[in-house]
């Protein structure tokens, strides 16, 4: 399996909050609550984004199968 099969990159309206192991991020209109621990390294966005923060971001592929954003 390539590392690629393994991540999703993601579009992130907004990092609405940033606490000590999780990001608030806003994805197509919904709001999800997204583990660091599932934040890959090579998108614009990465586990030191900042509130008010927009961009791509990498997360796992099991993150994003869980949250149904995968399709």
């Amino acid at each position: 399996m390539k590392a690629a099969d393994l991540t999703v990159a993601l579009e992130v309206e907004l990092v609405k909050r940033v606490a000590g192991k999780a990001l608030l991020v806003v994805i197509d209109g919904v709001d999800h609550w997204l583990p660091l621990s599932q934040i890959m390294a090579g998108g614009t966005l990465d586990a030191d984004a900042e509130e008010g923060a927009e961009g791509d971001i990498l997360v796992t592929a099991w993150w994003a199968k869980s949250r149904g954003l995968d399709g």
